[in-house]
C-alpha cells in the first residue's frame, strides 16, 4: 500500500545501515504512526534519518533548522554535530542562522553575491582580539566616544548605546574607565569584545566591500 505509514521502513532500513540509527531520532513508537501526524521537528528529524539510512559519505543539509522552536533546534542540532562522528558522514551545512554554524561547524565558507569572501576554519574567525571592548555608557554614547578618540581610542558605534572601542597599544580597559571618569560619563557595562560568526561576517563583507 503506497500511503506512507510514518517511518516504519525507514526505520528498518536505518537499522540495518546503522544499528540503533532510529533511536538517534526519536522513539521507535513512532514508527507506527504516520507521517503527516509528526510535528515539525519529527518530520526534521525523519528526513535527516532518511538521508543517512544509504550511508552517504557527504551529507548537504539546507537550512535544517527551519520552523524549530528552540528545543528543537537544540535537539537538531546535536544529532547534526555528532554525525561525523557516530557515522564517519561529512556533514555541509546551509543556513542563514549563524549561531548553529558555531555550534556544529568547524571550517566556515562565507560566500556573497556569488563570491567566496572567506573558505577556511572556523576558530580564526572567531578568535578574541586584545585590546577590543564593548562598552555601554549611561544616557548618549557620544560624549564618551568623543573623549575616547582623543585618547587614540578607535571607536564605532553598535546599535544605539553600545561602542566597540579599540584601546591604543599598550593599554586596556582602564584608560576607558580613565578617560569616562575624566569626561564625567558613567559607564554601565565595560567587557573584552566577544567575537561571534555575527560579527566576524560582518566585519568580512564590511573589508570586501572597502578592496
Amino acid at each position: 500500500m503506497p500511503l506512507v505509514k510514518g517511518l516504519h521502513d525507514l526505520a528498518l532500513a536505518a537499522s540495518r545501515a546503522e544499528p540503533g540509527c532510529f533511536r538517534q531520532f526519536g522513539s521507535p513508537i513512532l514508527r507506527y504512526r504516520r507521517l503527516g501526524s509528526f510535528s515539525t521537528g519529527m518530520k526534521q528529524r525523519a528526513r535527516l534519518a532518511q538521508a543517512l539510512v544509504g550511508d552517504p559519505k557527504l551529507l548537504l543539509l539546507d537550512e535544517p533548522t527551519s520552523g524549530l522552536d528552540p528545543r528543537g533546534r537544540d535537539e537538531m542540532l546535536a544529532l547534526i554535530h555528532d554525525i561525523p562522528t557516530r557515522t564517519g558522514t561529512s556533514v555541509i551545512l546551509s543556513t542563514h542562522i549563524l549561531p548553529d554554524v558555531e555550534k556544529v561547524c568547524d571550517q566556515v565558507v562565507v560566500i556573497a553575491a556569488g563570491e567566496v569572501l572567506y573558505a577556511g576554519a572556523l576558530e580564526p574567525l572567531i578568535a578574541p582580539e586584545s585590546g577590543i571592548y564593548e562598552v555601554r555608557p549611561k544616557g548618549d554614547p557620544e560624549p564618551l566616544r568623543r573623549a575616547l578618540e582623543l585618547q587614540r581610542c578607535v571607536v564605532k558605534l553598535q546599535g544605539a548605546a553600545t561602542l566597540e572601542v579599540r584601546v591604543p597599544e599598550g593599554h586596556d580597559a582602564r584608560l576607558i574607565l580613565k578617560t569616562a571618569l575624566e569626561s564625567g560619563q558613567q559607564v554601565r557595562h565595560l567587557a573584552p569584545l566577544v567575537k561571534t560568526l555575527e560579527r566576524a561576517f560582518l566585519q568580512t563583507l564590511e573589508r570586501a566591500q572597502q578592496g
